[in-house]
């Protein structure tokens, strides 16, 4: 779950770039749970979840940017009986907020909510059918909301599919990329290693992107496939991809510590520390790839120092 914030912050950067352009997704603001679901089961249409809480950085820039943006609006408020489900208490709820604070407790439980924001969807009839977590730009979360609306790629039903031993490519290419966008990481890799074992070249640009999606840390499954194998990687994916997943994940799990602390990025970090902690945790690493990764990680620094980046 620790490598899984690691997205959410990532997402964060992105989001903070994106536009607000209107008026965009409109959420109920008047009705409760049950008359929800009656809505829904009367229009014949899907129910989307917002679970968020007033904290979370992901969960604010998404009410800011993109829930507003015109595109996002036109395909959910057409799709979706919306429901913003606040998770937390603050002195500033409205009543309306607090007369959810029961369901919301319920729901949180009974669905395990853990991370934010974390966005749910709900059949006509009711039925939890798709899952979504973290924040993302508006064409990625649209995404998201195509794949809650149909049977062959919404998260739940596929899950069910898999348990009750349905075992093909195709199943097992979806099931891991929604379990990967759900969260559930143990379930993505399992699924994903099915699914890759039976590909005969995993250095298509499909299976590459769905193999990085499930990889949290050094020590995974598929992450020595990016260390070792850069130039193929790059030629499916685009250059500089393979180096610069292998920066993210060794400085988030091994370095995280040297190079920040709570006021952000260490102005002269122990750079030699470093490099001692990437030669000692990062197995089959060649002495020219540590200082091609070295500079990397140094470049990447010096940016978030000026402002570049956020940590």
């Amino acid at each position: 779950m620790k490598y899984f914030l690691l997205f959410l912050l990532f997402s964060y950067q992105t989001l903070t770039a994106q536009e607000n352009k209107g008026e965009g997704l409109q959420f109920e603001d008047a009705l409760t749970w049950q008359q929800v679901k009656a809505k829904a089961a009367a229009e014949n249409k899907y129910i989307f979840i917002d679970a968020w809480t007033t904290w979370c950085g992901p969960c604010i820039v998404m009410n800011k940017k993109v829930f507003p943006l015109n595109e996002v609006g036109a395909f959910y408020n057409k799709n979706f009986i919306k429901v913003k489900l606040q998770l937390d208490t603050s002195a500033k709820d409205s009543e309306y907020v607090k007369s959810w604070y029961a369901v919301a407790h319920n729901l949180m439980n009974e669905w395990d909510i853990q991370l934010f924001p974390t966005f749910l969807f709900l059949s006509p009839a009711g039925e939890l059918v798709h899952r979504g977590v973290g924040g993302s730009d508006g064409a990625t979360f649209i995404a998201l909301g195509k794949d809650a609306l149909d049977a062959k790629t919404q998260f739940y039903t596929l899950k069910k599919k898999y348990e009750a031993g349905e075992k093909d490519a195709a199943l097992l290419y979806a099931l891991a990329k929604a379990s990967s966008r759900a969260a559930f990481d143990e379930l993505a890799k399992a699924v994903a290693k099915e699914y890759l074992a039976t590909q005969k070249n995993l250095f298509t640009r499909e299976n590459l992107v769905l193999l990085r999606s499930t990889i949290r840390q050094t020590t995974d499954d598929g992450f020595e496939l990016f260390l070792t194998q850069g130039k193929k990687v790059d030629a499916a994916l685009g250059k500089g991809e393979a180096i610069s997943f292998v920066k993210n994940i060794v400085t988030y799990q091994h370095l995280y510590s040297i190079l920040y602390s709570d006021e952000g990025p260490v102005e002269n970090p122990d750079w030699k520390d470093a490099e001692k902690k990437i030669k000692t945790n990062i197995k089959n690493i060649r002495p020219d790839y540590i200082k091609t990764l070295m500079a990397a990680i140094k470049s990447d620094h010096v940016k978030q120092l000026k402002g570049g980046a956020q940590h």
